[in-house]
Parts: C-alpha cells; structure tokens; sequence
C-alpha cells in the first residue's frame, strides 16, 4: 500500500499459487499531481475514488470535481499501524470530508474498513467506489450472483440495458483496444461478487450492501491498460457522476455528525 499515491493497494498476491491479482505497473510510480486525468497515470493497482468518478460539479457546493474524484490523486496520512493492519485517512480538497480505511489481513482474507465522514457544517452528496484494476488470464470471468439477468451498460454507446453473459463477463472476449462499463440494475442490488480463472483461481469480493448498493464493472482489454483487465466497483452512487446520481436520488448523503461506516471483503483461492 502506497500512502503517497492515494492509498493505493500496489499488490495483492495469493502466496500459495503466487497468483498476482493487481495490475501491475510497467515503470516506478510516481506522485500524480491534483486534478490529473485518470487514465494518463499507469493503470495499475487499487485506487479510492471519491467524491466522484467522472467530473463535474457539487450538488452541494458547485464546486468543480476531477476526474475520478479527488483522493487517488493526494497523498494520505498513515494514523495508524501495528501487528494488525494500518489505517491511512485522507481529507476531501474541494468539499469537506475525511475518508478513513483500515487493512487488516487474516489468512486468505483482505479487510477493508471505511468511514466517511463531513467535516463542514453542511450535509453533502459523496459517490464513493472502489477501483482495483484486477490482471486477467485469457477467459478470466466476473460472475455475479444467479439472480442477475441484465445489466446497465454505460459505454459504450449510449446507455441502455443489456443481458448479463449466462457465463459471465470476460475482457479478453472483447475486442481488443475497447472496453465496456456496466452496472449492476439499481433496483436489484447486489452484496458479493467473483473473478475466477479457468484454472480455478478466484478472488471473491463482499461488502455491505445496505451502505454501499451499487455495484459497477469496468472490462478492458488494452484499450487504456497493457493487459486484460476486470475492476470491481462497489459503489455509494449510480453512476459514475455525482450531480447526475444526486438529480436521481441515488447517492449516499452525509450530515454533519453522521459518518457512514461500511466493509469490504476480499477473499482469494
């Protein structure tokens, strides 16, 4: 984990197989500057993105926001570390909010936990997503629980509903140098969701659906990363921007003295 690149998790390795699940970069990274466009830093890793994914405006504030929100890009404080885990917490640039996230490793088991909370006097609209860029084999597939039929589909194209693949999703399938974005329907959420390889190996992702009820899906093959790749995005908002989620009613809002706590589980095999 990288406290000055945004927390970013680096590695996430499965030592028995030696399975590497992260993206990783192709050169030293170096410290991204605020405001810098996401897909013009390596494409490696696991960033935080908050308080938005694409840019725009606060609902709250009409404060202008970066692309992929403002904490991948900024430095984090290390608040504490021992034999358990380490907790890094990060304070919001243009709105005020503190995003807190403690690791804790135990056996196969990866867990985050989170706390976002308003540091102003004033409640704020906060679209927060995980972003772990996961390296696939070719026929590495993301799986979703049985009742998932359909999905949102927000590129490319224009949005629209299609068919969940019957056997999941799979970047290499794509043709190469493009990608897909889609969404878990928003009125059938989903708590867990699997990356498998066709060997077997998998890394299972779990959360707290009652505070985090969206969930995306990014599959790229080398349109804007070197590799295949599938990243997970659980999510406090649908989608992707954060005035458009607010308009819609569908984004987690903060008060003052209320932060919202939640975990998420990474289990590998």
């Amino acid at each position: 984990m990288l406290p000055a690149l945004g927390a970013k998790l680096a590695s996430l390795r499965h030592i028995p197989s030696g399975r590497e699940w992260l993206v990783q970069p192709s050169s030293p990274l170096v410290p991204r500057a605020y405001g810098s466009s996401f897909v013009g830093a390596e494409m490696c890793g696991w960033d935080e993105l908050l308080p938005t994914i694409d840019p725009c405006f606060s609902p709250d504030t009409g404060a202008p926001l970066p692309d992929h929100g403002e904490v991948w890009a900024i430095p984090w404080r290390i608040e504490r570390a021992d034999a358990e885990g380490v907790t890094t917490v990060v304070d919001g640039v243009a709105l005020e909010y503190r995003l807190r996230r403690r690791l804790v490793v135990s056996g196969p088991a990866l867990r985050l936990e989170y706390e976002l909370a308003v540091t102003g006097g004033h409640a704020l609209s906060l679209l927060w997503a995980a972003h772990p860029q996961f390296a696939c084999v070719p026929g590495t597939a993301v799986r979703l629980e049985a009742s998932v039929r359909e999905a949102f589909m927000i590129h490319p194209g224009p949005p629209r509903n299609v068919l969940w693949p019957e056997g999941g999703a799979i970047a290499s399938d794509l043709r190469p140098g493009t990608s897909q974005k889609l969404y878990v329907q928003p009125d059938s959420p989903v708590a867990e969701a699997e990356i498998t390889d066709p060997d077997g190996s998998h890394l299972r992702l779990a959360w707290d659906g009652a505070h985090v009820p969206y969930l995306g899906v990014w599959l790229d093959n080398a349109q804007f990363s070197r590799e295949p790749v599938a990243a997970l995005e659980p999510a406090t908002g649908f989608y992707d921007n954060l005035e458009r989620a607010a308009a819609a009613g569908r984004v987690t809002r903060i008060a003052p003295g209320e932060p919202l706590a939640w975990t998420l589980e990474v289990v590998a095999a």
